[in-house]
């Protein structure tokens, strides 16, 4: 179901707001009161919501799935598997290059496991709809959708993590193409 406009018009304020406050300090730091002020929205609206600053950060990880996901299917309604998981880890990596501070600020709070974890089980639940997806129309892997869906979801977070907390040293197409070599096989085809 669509959100109504207004409920639309204030989470991309309150989203904002936050992106804007997560670059200038940590997440601990910032107060509900501060991101209402900043994103000029009243306290009950936030609550009506949201039930928390975790509750706030795990819609905005939602959010930036379901961008990316559109941006990814837009026009591609036949993409592949190997195509659709490589191009969101791409963006993926798109974006905590353009956000590093933002990233940062989150990784290195008391949110980073709770964070990680709803982005790898948002993920997770994502891939499995697109394995089986595929599977209803012939795709037979060589392995269950389950670990398909674990070893993608579960490497591309950890690479991706590890190499933001690494300075980003390896090239970004190094990285890319690793991730799409890792993926393609992952989902081989099971051979009859």
């Amino acid at each position: 179901m669509k959100e109504d406009l207004r409920v639309q018009k204030t989470k991309a304020a309150l989203f904002g707001a936050f992106y804007e406050l997560l670059a200038e300090k940590s997440f601990e730091n910032i107060t509900i009161n501060e991101l209402c002020e900043r994103a000029m929205v009243r306290r009950a609206t936030f609550y009506k919501h949201y039930r928390d600053k975790q509750d706030f950060l795990i819609g905005l990880v939602k959010r930036f799935r379901e961008n990316f996901h559109r941006i990814i299917s837009a026009g591609n309604e036949k993409i592949s598997l190997v195509e659709y998981f490589t191009k969101y880890t791409s963006s993926t990596i798109t974006h905590v290059t353009a956000h590093k501070e933002i990233v940062r600020n989150i990784l290195d709070s008391q949110m980073r496991e709770p964070f990680l974890n709803v982005v790898m089980q948002n993920n997770y639940a994502d891939a499995v709809e697109h394995i089986n997806m595929a599977a209803s129309m012939g795709l037979c892997l060589s392995v269950s959708t389950e670990v398909a869906a674990s070893m993608i979801v579960g490497g591309s977070s950890l690479l991706i993590v590890n190499w933001f907390d690494g300075g980003m040293s390896i090239p970004r197409e190094k990285l890319e193409e690793d991730v799409k070599t890792l993926i393609a096989r992952i989902l081989e085809v099971e051979k009859v």
